[in-house]
């Protein structure tokens, strides 16, 4: 996550998608953001696409597997960047 008014600040967060016997993290991110701005996130998702999407502070987003994003609710149009095939 990135704050338009300060880019040189990069909050950042790793989900895994760990699990043990009788155990699993949790996969919701909650973060409490610094400045009250807009913040540009990226998401690398694990085929390796890159989702980017501007939000709000106090926006509620959910990103799925395939890249499809919400915010608040609904849908909401996400800036795709595919990974490149080696030849």
């Amino acid at each position: 996550m990135i704050p338009n008014s300060h880019p040189e600040t990069i909050l950042t967060r790793v989900i895994d998608g760990g699990s043990g016997f009788l155990a699993n993290n949790q996969y919701q991110i909650l973060v409490g953001l610094p400045f009250d701005d807009h913040y540009r996130i990226e998401t690398k998702l694990p085929s390796g696409r890159l989702t980017v999407q501007n939000i709000s502070a106090g926006d509620n987003v959910t990103i799925f597997a395939d890249g499809t994003v919400q915010v608040n609710g609904l849908p909401s149009q996400a800036h795709h960047i595919d990974p490149i095939d080696d030849i």
